[in-house]
């Protein structure tokens, strides 16, 4: 039997794209419901921390139980490409931090451009859902 989400058919991983970040050896799921993003962090002994919302969307750092981070973007198919960019902020500070870059004045180009390689890839993990899943594209919804 095959789950659904959001209309999606859902495989054995519940996110939708994987953000490689190969210099920081870090992987950034994406995920389109914080069910998902939950579930997928249970079933790899994650714990995660509720989210107190309503949110439209929120960048996660979640800890195992040896105290290793894992990051995952939460962001709805209808989400605005401003609120991804916001997530790509959080995400790029949590990274930055974790790997022991201050997020500072001296750090101002590392910080943009991780934002906007994340960015990136959330734009080409969209097109790929929306093209799979056209009735959950908000340009198609607004036409």
């Amino acid at each position: 039997m095959t789950n659904k989400t959001r209309g999606r058919k859902q495989s054995k991983d519940r996110w939708i794209g994987l953000i490689r970040i190969d210099i920081f050896r870090q992987t950034v799921p994406v995920f389109i419901s914080f069910e998902d993003h939950v579930a997928e962090a249970l079933a790899k002994g994650v714990n995660t921390v509720e989210a107190e919302g309503p949110y439209e969307a929120f960048a996660c750092c979640d800890v195992d139980s040896q105290g290793g981070k894992h990051f995952a973007l939460v962001i709805p198919p209808e989400a605005s490409p401003a609120t991804w960019v916001h997530e790509a902020v959080h995400i790029a500070d949590f990274i930055m931090d974790y790997v022991g870059i201050p997020c500072d004045m001296s750090n101002t180009e590392v910080r943009a451009y991780l934002t906007g390689y994340i960015f990136e890839r959330l734009e080409v993990i969209f097109d790929e859902f929306y093209m799979k899943n056209p009735e959950l594209d908000p340009v198609n919804k607004a036409a």
